[in-house]
C-alpha cells in the first residue's frame, strides 16, 4: 500500500520512522513528490483536486434528483455531446458533457422549460433564460455542465430581457409619415388602442399592475440628424383609474422599414405598423436607434432651441462635447435601470433618457453641472442636456449626455466577484489571521481600495460644499424645523417597517420569525434612539449630498473610483431629492451596502460550494468590519472642513449610526413588500445596531 502524502513534513507525515526503515520510500519526484502534492497543501487551495472532489460530492448529495429522479436523454444533432435531464419533485437538472477533445457547440430543444434560468451548480452562476428557440451552449474539450433549471427571477443581473409586445400590431395610415401621426385620427388611435398595452410592457413604466384610464400622446417636435433621419419627440400622458394623478413619460418615436424591424431586435420596440401608400413601415421607440442618439447630440452641439406648442426645448452642450462624440458608434442599450433608458455610443458617450418626467430642477443635471465647474474629476464629465420648459418657464429634464468611463464594473458587482473568490478560499483554507493583525489580513488589498473610496467620498462632499455663492449648494445650518422633520421621518420609517414585518410573520422561516419578534420587542428602544436625532443634529450644517449612495453607484477604475448617478432615490419627489442633508447620510448608505454585499456573497457561496456556513460567516464578518473600518478611517481623515461633519469623531459616528439604523428600517420595509427572501439582511442589521451599547454601532 502506498503511504498517504499528508504533509510536506518527514516521510510525508505518514510516519516518524527513519526514512531508510520504511518498506517503500515516499514519492519524491518534482511533480508528484510529497513536498508538492499532499493533503495539507490541497486543503488550503480552493482549486485543488481534493477540494474539487469534496465540492462535487457535496453538490451531488445535495440534489435528490441525481439519485432518485427520472433520467431522460436528449439527442442533439452534435453527436459529440451527451445530454440528459434528471427530474424529481419539481426539480430539473440538465447535464451536458462534451465527449470530444476539442471545443464543441450545441443547441438544445427545451420547450417545456421556456422561461427557466439554467444555474450552473458549482458556482451558482445563472445563464440567460431559456427562450422560444433552441438553447445554445459552447463547451471546451471534455468540458461539462450541471445546471439546475431555476425560476425566471434568478436570471443574471447582466442579462437585460427585452420586453416582448403583442405581434398583432395595429396598422395606421399616415401619408406623410411621422407628421401625420402627430395629430388627427392616427394619433388618437395610437393613444387609445396601442399605448396602454405597450407601456405596460416597459421596464420604466411606473403603472405596472394598475388599471389605466385614459392615455394621450402629446407632440413636442420633430428633429432630424444630418443623414436626414426624422424622429418625433412626444409625451405619453397616462391617467390611472381611480382618480390618481396622471404621469408623463418621454417617448421618442421613429419609423423603420418593415424588413428591418420584423424578426429583429427592433421588434420589441415596435408600437404599430404604418402604411404610407404602398410603403409599410414600423413605428418604433427611437431609443433603439443610433440615428436618434446622433440627432440629440447634434442638436446639443448646435445649442438649438425649439419652440413647440407646449413650450420650448433647450439643447445644451458643454465644452467637453467633441465632434467625434456625435459620430460615435455603435449603439448599445444598457438595460439596467427601472426609470430611465441609457444608451452607450461606442466608447465615448453615455446618453440617458429620463422616461418618467417630473417638472422641476433635476438633481442629477444640477449636480453634474456644479461638480464640473468645481473641477471634481471623479465623475463622468457632462457633455450636454435636453430640457423642456413649459409656458411658465418651469424646467423638465428629458436627457443627459456624459462621457463614457472605461471601468472594471460597478462597485457592487466588483465586490461580489471578489468576495465570491476570497470567502470560498478562506473557508477551504480554514485559516484565520490573529485578531488585530491587520497587516496579515486576507482582505488587505481590497480593504485598501475601500479606504480610497472613503477618501473619494470625502472629496465629493467637500466639492459639493465648495461654493457658498450658489444658493442651492451653499452650506446652511440645520434648523429646529429640520431636526423635527428628521425625527418625524425616522419614526414614520420605523412604524412602516414594523407594520410590514408583522404582516410577513406567518410566511417567514422559524429562524427569521424569532429575529423578527426580537426586533419588534425593541420598537420602543428604536423610537427613543430616533428622538436623539434632534440633539445629534443640533449645531451642525447641511449640504447637498449624493442622496442614494451605495456600491452600485460607483465604478471601479484601475484601483480608483468614479462616482455616478446623482438622481437620488427615484421614489422621492424632486424637491425631496434636492434637499440639503447631513453628508453622514451618504456614509451610512455605503456602510449598509457593505452589509448587503457580505450577506449576498455568503448566501450565494453557501448554496453552491457545500462549505461550512459558520466558517463563511466568520470570514464575511471579518471582511465587513475591516471594510467599514477602513472606509470610515479614510473618510474622517479626509473630512476636515466638510460642513456637517463634526471634528469630534465620536459625535459624528453617533449621528452616522442613527442614519444607518434608519436606513436598515427603510430597507426592511422595502424588502418585506417587494423581496421577502431578502428580509433577513436588514433584519439582522437593525438588530445588530439596536443591541450595540449606548448607540447603534457599525
Amino acid at each position: 500500500r502506498t503511504p498517504m502524502q499528508w504533509s510536506p513534513d518527514r516521510n510525508a507525515g505518514f510516519s516518524r520512522a527513519d526514512p531508510a526503515a520504511l518498506y517503500l520510500p515516499p514519492v519524491m519526484s518534482a511533480q508528484y513528490g510529497f513536498e508538492t502534492v499532499n493533503v495539507e497543501e490541497q486543503q488550503k487551495s480552493p482549486s485543488s483536486l481534493l477540494n474539487w472532489t469534496r465540492r462535487l460530492i457535496t453538490i451531488r448529495n445535495g440534489q435528490a434528483a441525481f439519485g432518485r429522479g427520472t433520467q431522460r436523454f436528449l439527442f442533439p444533432r452534435n453527436r459529440h455531446m451527451l445530454v440528459y435531464l434528471r427530474e424529481y419533485e419539481g426539480t430539473a437538472i440538465l447535464c451536458v458533457f462534451n465527449l470530444g477533445r476539442t471545443a464543441q457547440a450545441v443547441e438544445l430543444e427545451l420547450p417545456e422549460f421556456r422561461g427557466r434560468v439554467p444555474v450552473e451548480m458549482f458556482g451558482r452562476t445563472p445563464f440567460p433564460p431559456i427562450g422560444e428557440r433552441d438553447y445554445p451552449l459552447t463547451l471546451p474539450g471534455y468540458g461539462w455542465f450541471w445546471f439546475v433549471l431555476a425560476a425566471p427571477d434568478e436570471a443574471p443581473s447582466w442579462h437585460a430581457p427585452i420586453p416582448r409586445y403583442a405581434p398583432d400590431y395595429l396598422t395606421l395610415v399616415a401619408r406623410r409619415g411621422l407628421p401625420d401621426l402627430a395629430a388627427g385620427a392616427a394619433a388618437a388611435s395610437l393613444a387609445r388602442e396601442v399605448l396602454p398595452a405597450w407601456l405596460g410592457a416597459q421596464r420604466w413604466f411606473a403603472g405596472k399592475g394598475s388599471a389605466l384610464g385614459q392615455a394621450a400622446l402629446n407632440s413636442l417636435a420633430m428633429i432630424e440628424n444630418k443623414s436626414g433621419d426624422a424622429f418625433w419627440l412626444a409625451f405619453a400622458e397616462v391617467e390611472p383609474k381611480g382618480g390618481r394623478k396622471a404621469r408623463r413619460y418621454f417617448l421618442p418615436l421613429a419609423l423603420a422599414e418593415e424588413e428591418a424591424a420584423a424578426g429583429t431586435d427592433l421588434e420589441p420596440f415596435t408600437l404599430a405598423r404604418v402604411r404610407s401608400g404602398a410603403r409599410l413601415r414600423s413605428l418604433v421607440d427611437a431609443s433603439a436607434s443610433a440615428g436618434f442618439a446622433r440627432a440629440l447630440l447634434e442638436a446639443m452641439a448646435a445649442q438649438e432651441r425649439r419652440d413647440t406648442r407646449l413650450g420650448r426645448l433647450h439643447f445644451r452642450a458643454t465644452p467637453a462635447l467633441e465632434p467625434a462624440d456625435v459620430e460615435a458608434a455603435p449603439l448599445r442599450l444598457l438595460g439596467v435601470e427601472q426609470s430611465n433608458t441609457s444608451m452607450r455610443l461606442g466608447d465615448r458617450v453615455i446618453l440617458k433618457l429620463y422616461r418618467r418626467l417630473d417638472p422641476g430642477v433635476n438633481p442629477e443635471v444640477e449636480i453634474q453641472k456644479f461638480l464640473t465647474r468645481a473641477g471634481f474629476d471623479r465623475i463622468a464629465p457632462l457633455l450636454g442636456t435636453l430640457e423642456w420648459r413649459d409656458a411658465n418657464g418651469k424646467p423638465t429634464a428629458m436627457a443627459i449626455a456624459c462621457r463614457y468611463l472605461s471601468n472594471q464594473g460597478d462597485g457592487w458587482s466588483f465586490t461580489l466577484d471578489y468576495l465570491g473568490r476570497e470567502l470560498e478560499q478562506a473557508a477551504l483554507a480554514e485559516t484565520h489571521p490573529e485578531a488585530g493583525d491587520e497587516n496579515d489580513s486576507r482582505f488587505a488589498v481590497f480593504v485598501s481600495q475601500i479606504a480610497n473610496l472613503g477618501r473619494r467620498t470625502a472629496e465629493l462632499h467637500r466639492a459639493l460644499a465648495s461654493d457658498p455663492r450658489v444658493r442651492s449648494f451653499a452650506p446652511a445650518p440645520v434648523s429646529a424645523r429640520d431636526r423635527t422633520r428628521r425625527v418625524s421621518e425616522a419614526r414614520a420609517t420605523l412604524r412602516q417597517a414594523c407594520q410590514a414585518l408583522r404582516r410577513r410573520l406567518r410566511q417567514m422561516p422559524p429562524q427569521l420569525v424569532t429575529q423578527a419578534k426580537a426586533l419588534l420587542a425593541l420598537e420602543r428602544r428604536a423610537l427613543a434612539l430616533f428622538d436623539e436625532f434632534s440633539t445629534a443634529l443640533d449645531g451642525t450644517e447641511k449640504i447637498r449630498v449624493h442622496g442614494d449612495y451605495h456600491l452600485g453607484q460607483v465604478l471601479v477604475n484601475e484601483g480608483d473610483w468614479f462616482i455616478l448617478d446623482f438622481e437620488g432615490e427615484p421614489a422621492r419627489t424632486l424637491a425631496a431629492r434636492r434637499r440639503k442633508r447631513s453628508p453622514l447620510r451618504d456614509v451610512a448608505g455605503m456602510l449598509r451596502s457593505f452589509d448587503y454585499a457580505a450577506a449576498s456573497a455568503t448566501r450565494a457561496i453557501s448554496g453552491s460550494a457545500g462549505l461550512d456556513p459558520t466558517t463563511l460567516q466568520t470570514a464575511a464578518d471579518e471582511w465587513r468590519h475591516a471594510s467599514k473600518g477602513a472606509f470610515l478611517d479614510a473618510y474622517f481623515e479626509s473630512a476636515a472642513g466638510i460642513p456637517g461633519v463634526s471634528a469630534d469623531r465620536g459625535r459624528a459616528e453617533r449621528l452616522m449610526r442613527l442614519f444607518m439604523l434608519e436606513k436598515a428600517f427603510y430597507e426592511l420595509a422595502y424588502e418585506a413588500a417587494n423581496r421577502p427572501a431578502w428580509i433577513g439582511i436588514p433584519l439582522a442589521g437593525a438588530l445588530e445596531l439596536l443591541h450595540a451599547p449606548q448607540a447603534p454601532s457599525s
